[in-house]
Protein backbone atom coordinates (compact mmCIF):
# COMPACT_ATOMS: atom_id res chain seq x y z
CA UNK A 1 0.00 0.00 0.00
CA UNK A 2 1.22 3.52 -1.06
CA UNK A 3 0.68 6.69 1.08
CA UNK A 4 1.25 9.92 -0.52
CA UNK A 5 2.10 12.62 1.86
CA UNK A 6 1.60 10.88 5.60
CA UNK A 7 4.23 9.50 7.12
CA UNK A 8 4.03 6.26 8.04
CA UNK A 9 4.23 6.01 12.17
CA UNK A 10 6.77 2.86 12.69
CA UNK A 11 5.44 0.20 15.04
CA UNK A 12 8.24 -0.68 17.00
CA UNK A 13 6.53 -2.00 19.94
CA UNK A 14 8.07 -5.30 21.44
CA UNK A 15 11.22 -5.11 18.66
CA UNK A 16 14.56 -6.07 19.46
CA UNK A 17 16.76 -2.80 19.05
CA UNK A 18 19.86 -4.20 20.77
CA UNK A 19 22.84 -3.69 18.64
CA UNK A 20 20.98 -1.61 16.41
CA UNK A 21 22.64 1.71 14.96
CA UNK A 22 20.00 4.57 15.52
CA UNK A 23 22.18 7.42 14.73
CA UNK A 24 20.63 9.00 11.49
CA UNK A 25 17.27 7.00 12.93
CA UNK A 26 13.94 9.48 13.12
CA UNK A 27 11.67 7.69 15.33
CA UNK A 28 9.10 10.71 15.63
CA UNK A 29 5.32 9.33 16.43
CA UNK A 30 7.52 6.17 16.77
CA UNK A 31 5.56 3.51 19.13
CA UNK A 32 8.11 2.01 21.36
CA UNK A 33 6.34 0.80 24.05
CA UNK A 34 7.98 -2.64 25.06
CA UNK A 35 11.04 -2.30 22.90
CA UNK A 36 14.11 -3.75 24.31
CA UNK A 37 16.53 -0.53 23.87
CA UNK A 38 19.81 -1.57 24.09
CA UNK A 39 20.91 0.00 20.91
CA UNK A 40 24.35 0.94 19.72
CA UNK A 41 23.83 3.96 18.75
CA UNK A 42 21.03 6.37 20.34
CA UNK A 43 18.87 8.34 17.40
CA UNK A 44 17.89 11.94 17.02
CA UNK A 45 17.04 13.69 20.00
CA UNK A 46 14.55 15.63 18.38
CA UNK A 47 12.50 12.06 17.06
CA UNK A 48 12.70 9.73 19.83
CA UNK A 49 11.61 12.85 22.36
CA UNK A 50 8.32 12.28 20.04
CA UNK A 51 7.60 8.80 20.11
CA UNK A 52 5.17 6.81 22.25
CA UNK A 53 5.94 4.45 24.75
CA UNK A 54 8.80 5.96 26.36
CA UNK A 55 8.06 4.64 29.41
CA UNK A 56 7.23 1.16 28.67
CA UNK A 57 10.55 0.55 26.91
CA UNK A 58 12.74 -2.16 28.62
CA UNK A 59 16.14 -3.76 28.65
CA UNK A 60 17.62 -6.92 29.08
CA UNK A 61 21.39 -6.62 30.37
CA UNK A 62 22.66 -3.33 29.79
CA UNK A 63 20.64 -0.49 31.59
CA UNK A 64 23.09 2.24 29.67
CA UNK A 65 21.23 3.41 26.34
CA UNK A 66 18.09 3.97 28.75
CA UNK A 67 20.29 6.46 30.93
CA UNK A 68 22.20 7.92 28.80
CA UNK A 69 19.17 8.72 26.28
CA UNK A 70 17.49 10.61 29.44
CA UNK A 71 20.38 12.22 29.87
CA UNK A 72 20.85 13.65 26.63
CA UNK A 73 16.76 14.16 26.72
CA UNK A 74 17.67 16.02 29.72
CA UNK A 75 20.46 18.46 28.77
CA UNK A 76 19.12 19.30 25.23
CA UNK A 77 15.60 20.16 26.98
CA UNK A 78 13.31 17.32 26.37
CA UNK A 79 11.28 17.79 29.68
CA UNK A 80 8.36 15.19 29.83
CA UNK A 81 10.26 12.63 27.87
CA UNK A 82 13.35 12.91 29.79
CA UNK A 83 10.83 11.95 32.65
CA UNK A 84 9.60 8.66 31.13
CA UNK A 85 12.57 7.35 31.15
CA UNK A 86 13.22 6.58 34.85
CA UNK A 87 10.00 4.64 35.05
CA UNK A 88 11.12 2.48 32.24
CA UNK A 89 14.31 1.79 33.71
CA UNK A 90 12.50 1.26 37.29
CA UNK A 91 10.00 -0.80 36.13
CA UNK A 92 12.46 -3.32 34.97
CA UNK A 93 14.81 -3.43 38.03
CA UNK A 94 11.33 -4.37 39.80
CA UNK A 95 10.86 -6.89 37.55
CA UNK A 96 14.22 -8.30 38.41
CA UNK A 97 13.46 -8.00 42.42
CA UNK A 98 11.97 -10.44 44.79
CA UNK A 99 8.22 -10.96 44.07
CA UNK A 100 7.69 -8.93 47.95
CA UNK A 101 10.24 -5.94 46.62
CA UNK A 102 8.55 -5.99 43.44
CA UNK A 103 5.11 -5.48 45.06
CA UNK A 104 6.40 -2.39 47.38
CA UNK A 105 8.04 -0.91 44.04
CA UNK A 106 4.64 -1.49 42.07
CA UNK A 107 2.54 0.30 44.48
CA UNK A 108 5.01 2.52 45.65
CA UNK A 109 6.85 4.51 42.75
CA UNK A 110 5.34 2.62 39.33
CA UNK A 111 1.73 3.92 39.86
CA UNK A 112 2.49 7.08 41.90
CA UNK A 113 5.02 7.83 38.46
CA UNK A 114 2.94 6.51 35.89
CA UNK A 115 0.80 8.62 37.70
CA UNK A 116 3.13 11.99 37.76
CA UNK A 117 3.14 10.89 33.53
CA UNK A 118 -0.38 11.32 33.22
Amino acid sequence: MVSFGYPQRADLANANLQGARLDDADLSDADLSGAIFEPETLPRLEGIAQAHGLQLMTYQENPGPLAQLRTQLEDAGFRAPERAIPCALNRRQAELDSPIERWFKLIAFDWTCQYGLS
